[in-house]
C-alpha cells in the first residue's frame, strides 16, 4: 500500500518538475538547454575536447538516470558535434562514480526569475561511495565546467558539491557561504525543498513521503522502501524537515536584512516569509504546504514563488493596513519583473494573471508598475523612502524578538546590522545623507545644480518639484552627488548664476572625490569593521572652492572626511587656524589617516597656497597627497 502511494506521488512530482523545467526554458531558452541538458552530459563524459576533462581519471562520473533521459539522448549527438567529438560518449564502457542528482535552488524556473537571475546548483553525492580522491576529482571537474559556463552561459551558475549525509544533518558546507553567520540549516533546507528543480538524477524522498491522512513517518517509510530497490533507487534520502527553530528564522531574517540594505526588492519575498513565520512559529512550513498543494493535484500548476507570494498575501497581508498591503504587492510585482502584457511566455503569463487576481491589482496599477523603469526620479525617491520605512520596522521587530532567543552569534549580527543601518541612514551633524532607492539606478537625464543665493539645491533634471538635496553647501552638494552614485560627468548641469563656481570645477572636484572615497559601500564592508569604533580614515582638504582663482589668502577651507564605517562628512572653516584645531582632534589614534588636497588648477597662487596648507596640516597629521 505504501509503495503504491509513493509511486503515485512520484508521478505527480515528475509532472510538476517537468512544468518547472518548461518554465525555466521559457524564460531562458539557451541557458536552460545548457543547464538542464548539456551540464549533466558534460559531468557524465570524459573527453579531451569536452569541458571537465580529467586526464588521469581512473573512473568517469555519471549523473543518475542520464542513460534513460530521452531529452539528453536526443541531444547527445548535437553536443558531440559542438565539441568536435565523433562518438557517443555516454555509451563508452567504463566504471563510473555516481552523482546522485543535480538540483537547482532559488529563483530559476519561477516567477522570480529575471534577466539578472543566477542559478545555484547542488551537486549531490555519497562521499562514502566516491571516496576522498573521487570527491577532489569531482570538485576539479565542476570547476573546469564552471569556467566554461562563465564564458558561454549568460546566466551566472554557482555549484555546491554536497554530501548526502551532510545534507541529512543540515550541514550544507559551502552552500552556507552567504549566511549571516547564524545557524540557518533548516531554513536553507526548507527553501531547497520548496524551490528546487530536479535537473537530472534522483527525486528527493521528502517530496513523495506524503499521504492525505498524514500517516507516513519519514524514517520508517524510508526503511521499508529500502527493501524494494526498484523504487528506492529512484529516490534520494536528504532528510526530513518538520520545524524550523525561532533562532534559525532569526538568523535568516538578519541575513536578509543585510542583503536588503543594497537590494531591497531582491530580498522582499524571503524577508516577508521569514517575518510571517516569526509571527506564526507553530504553523506548517511553506515547503510542507506547497507539497500538499502539488501532490493533491486539485489545482493547476503553480510555481513556488507564486505560491509563496499568494500565501503571504492571504495569511499575512490581510491583517496589514491598506497602504502596507499595497506596498507589499507592488514590491512583489517589481521584484519578479512581472508585466501585464506578457505574450511570448504562456506559462509565465498564466502565473502572472493568477498573482494579479489574488493581489487585487487593477489594470491601471499594473500599467503603472509596468512602466517602473521610466518612473521619474521623484517617484522613485518616494517609493524608496516607503521601502526604507518598512525595512526599519522589520529591523525594530527583529531586535524586539531577539530578546531571550538570540545566540552570541545572533547578537553579534544584530550589532553589525544596527551599525550598518546607522552608517547608511542615521542623520548626524555634517554627515552627507544617503538617498533611499528601490534597488535600481535613478532615471536621470541630467543632474542640475541650482544656486539660491545663500545655498544650493540639487535637482533631477529640469524637474523642480522634489530636489534630491535642498539648502546645501556646494561642497556638500557635490559630495552628496558622488556618494549616492548620481554623478556622471556627461550629465552634470548648472543653472546660470552669478556665483564664482563653475560647472567644470564641480566636475573636477567630483572626479577627485570619486577617486578618493568612491560611492557609498557600507553594506559591502567587512562585518568586523562595525565591531570597532568608527575611526576616520581619509580626509580631503578643499581650498578656496568658491573663491576667485586670483584670491591669495586662505580663508575658505572645506574638509570632506570619511570613517571606517563608510560614513562621509563635510565641514567648512573660515581660517587656517580653525582647520588646524579641527584636524588636531583626529590625529590621536589615527596614524594611518590619509590626507589629500584640492585647489582649482587655474588658481594664480596654486603652488604657494597648496604648500601653505600642507605645512599647516603636516604639523598635526603629517604629509598628504594632492
Amino acid at each position: 500500500m505504501i509503495e503504491k502511494k509513493i509511486i503515485w506521488n512520484l508521478k505527480k512530482f515528475q509532472t510538476y518538475n517537468q512544468e518547472r523545467q518548461r518554465m525555466f526554458a521559457e524564460a531562458s531558452p539557451k541557458e536552460a538547454n545548457q543547464i538542464l541538458y548539456l551540464l549533466p552530459w558534460m559531468l557524465s563524459v570524459n573527453h579531451p575536447r569536452v569541458p571537465g576533462y580529467m586526464k588521469d581519471a581512473e573512473k568517469n562520473f555519471r549523473v543518475y538516470g542520464i542513460d534513460r533521459s530521452k531529452n539528453i539522448l536526443e541531444k547527445a549527438p548535437l553536443f558531440c558535434r559542438m565539441f568536435g567529438v565523433g562518438t557517443n560518449l555516454l555509451f563508452q564502457k567504463k566504471d563510473s562514480l555516481l552523482i546522485e542528482g543535480l538540483y537547482s535552488i532559488g529563483s530559476a524556473g519561477t516567477l522570480a526569475q529575471t534577466q539578472d537571475s543566477d542559478c545555484d546548483i547542488w551537486v549531490c553525492c555519497d562521499s562514502r561511495l566516491i571516496g576522498r580522491e573521487g570527491w577532489k576529482a569531482l570538485q576539479k571537474k565542476i570547476n573546469i565546467i564552471k569556467d566554461w559556463l562563465d564564458t558561454n552561459c549568460r546566466m551566472p551558475v554557482y555549484f555546491f558539491l554536497s554530501d548526502l549525509e551532510a545534507i541529512r544533518r543540515g550541514d550544507f558546507g559551502q552552500a552556507l557561504d552567504e549566511s549571516s553567520g547564524s545557524a540557518q540549516k533548516n531554513v536553507l533546507k526548507e527553501e531547497f525543498y520548496r524551490t528546487s528543480i530536479v535537473i537530472m538524477g534522483k527525486v528527493p524522498f521528502w517530496w513523495v513521503c506524503w499521504d492525505t491522512d498524514g500517516d507516513m513517518p519519514y524514517g520508517n517509510t524510508w526503511k521499508q522502501l529500502e527493501e524494494n530497490r526498484r523504487i528506492s533507487d529512484e529516490l534520494v534520502n536528504l532528510g526530513d524537515i518538520e520545524k524550523v527553530s525561532s533562532r534559525e528564522f532569526l538568523g535568516a531574517a538578519l541575513w536578509q536584512l543585510h542583503k536588503s540594505l543594497t537590494s531591497p526588492l531582491k530580498s522582499v519575498i524571503k524577508m516577508t516569509l521569514l517575518r510571517m513565520h516569526l509571527d506564526r512559529p507553530d504553523e506548517a512550513l511553506p515547503c510542507q504546504r506547497f507539497r500538499d498543494q502539488v501532490l493533491r493535484g486539485e489545482m493547476d500548476f503553480q510555481d513556488p514563488m507564486g505560491f509563496s507570494m499568494e500565501l503571504i498575501l492571504q495569511e499575512y497581508g490581510r491583517d496589514l493596513p491598506r497602504t502596507e498591503h499595497q506596498l507589499m504587492v507592488r514590491c512583489f510585482y517589481l521584484r519578479c519583473g512581472l508585466t501585464s502584457f506578457e505574450q511570448k511566455k504562456p506559462i509565465r503569463k498564466k502565473q502572472t494573471q493568477r498573482f494579479v487576481t489574488i493581489a487585487g491589482l487593477s489594470r491601471e496599477a499594473c500599467f503603472e508598475l509596468d512602466s517602473f523603469e521610466e518612473w521619474d526620479a521623484a517617484r522613485q525617491m518616494r517609493f524608496g523612502k516607503a521601502m526604507l520605512l518598512r525595512l526599519f520596522r522589520f529591523y525594530e521587530d527583529i531586535v524586539r524578538r531577539a530578546t531571550g532567543v538570540a545566540s552570541m552569534m545572533d547578537t553579534r549580527d544584530l550589532t553589525v546590522l544596527g551599525r550598518r543601518i546607522t552608517a547608511i541612514y542615521q542623520k548626524k551633524e555634517d554627515k552627507v545623507v544617503h538617498l533611499p532607492r528601490p534597488g535600481y539606478a535613478f532615471n536621470l537625464k541630467s543632474l542640475e545644480f541650482v544656486w539660491m543665493e545663500d545655498y544650493w539645491n540639487l535637482y533631477p533634471g529640469s524637474d523642480r518639484q522634489l530636489p534630491f538635496l535642498a539648502g546645501a553647501d556646494i561642497l556638500e552638494a557635490v559630495t552628496f552627488a558622488v556618494w549616492n552614485g548620481l554623478y556622471n560627468r556627461t550629465s552634470m548641469r548648472m543653472e546660470p548664476n552669478p556665483s564664482s563656481v563653475s560647472l567644470q570645477e564641480i566636475i573636477n572636484l567630483s572626479e577627485k572625490i570619486k577617486d578618493i572615497f568612491g560611492v557609498c559601500d557600507v553594506a559591502e564592508r567587512d562585518a568586523e569593521v562595525f565591531l570597532r569604533a568608527e575611526r576616520f580614515t581619509k580626509v580631503l582638504v578643499v581650498i578656496s572652492f568658491e573663491k576667485s582663482p586670483y584670491e591669495k589668502d586662505i580663508n575658505d577651507l572645506g574638509v570632506i572626511f570619511s570613517n571606517a564605517w563608510g560614513e562621509i562628512y563635510v565641514r567648512r572653516f573660515q581660517s587656517p587656524f580653525a582647520l588646524a584645531s579641527f584636524m588636531r582632534q583626529y590625529r590621536k589614534g589615527n596614524p594611518s589617516l590619509e590626507v589629500y588636497y584640492y585647489l582649482q588648477r587655474n588658481a594664480s597662487y596654486y603652488e604657494k597656497i597648496i604648500e601653505r596648507t600642507k605645512r599647516l596640516t603636516a604639523l598635526t597629521l603629517g604629509s598628504g597627497s594632492l
